[in-house]
């Protein structure tokens, strides 16, 4: 496990504990990974879509870009909802 593994757990456990049972005070920021371009299987549409990992659960997990900037980029954690994550903004 690299370092940056181990911390990310180490802060895990430390807010786990901390909140047990209730939702964080703030919202976590995600990273950004890249953008993919699918159709929407019902419209033919194509949608973008961004890809980013859950700072604490290490996940990656994809968010249709509409949605979003509709949401003000925070979304509830697709692991916990009790816990809210900024979305890191696309790099130009």
């Amino acid at each position: 496990m690299s370092r940056n593994g181990d911390a990310d757990r180490l802060v895990r456990r430390s807010l786990e504990s901390r909140f047990r049972g209730r939702s964080l005070p703030f919202p976590m920021k995600t990273r950004f990974l890249l953008e993919i371009t699918v159709a929407d299987p019902d419209t033919g549409d194509l949608v973008v879509i961004e890809i980013h990992k859950d700072p604490l659960t290490g996940a990656l997990f994809g968010v249709d870009r509409c949605t979003a900037e509709k949401q003000s980029r925070q979304i509830a954690s697709p692991s916990d909802p009790r816990i809210f994550l900024h979305l890191a903004e696309p790099c130009p």
